[in-house]
């Protein structure tokens, strides 16, 4: 897979912004990856702006790893943003279907 390519295709559907100089993942794409729902990962997800910090309830992080443990069987790769690309292609050809 073309890393440039991918990470081009990733960053103008919005699943990846570049940050100094990381790979920083949006909500969605970390949705896609944990193979759960949007909403599912908002609801086990908070942020707190006064000190920049995040955290994960419990159960949403035992979900996200039984979710990436699938994808990554599914995809025969460890590599996560090539999983994601792969994933969020479906995504969005679903997303068009509607």
């Amino acid at each position: 897979m073309d890393k440039q390519l991918r990470d081009a295709w990733l960053i103008d559907h919005d699943y990846l912004t570049i940050y100094q100089g990381r790979d920083c993942l949006s909500l969605d794409a970390f949705a896609i990856l944990g193979n759960i729902s949007p909403e599912r990962f908002r609801q086990g997800f908070h942020y707190y702006p006064a000190t920049n910090e995040f955290e994960m309830d419990d159960a949403l992080k035992q979900d996200i790893t039984r979710g990436a443990q699938e994808l990554m069987a599914k995809h025969g790769t460890t590599n996560m943003l090539d999983i994601l690309y792969l994933e969020a292609q479906q995504h969005e050809a679903d997303k068009e279907k509607l």
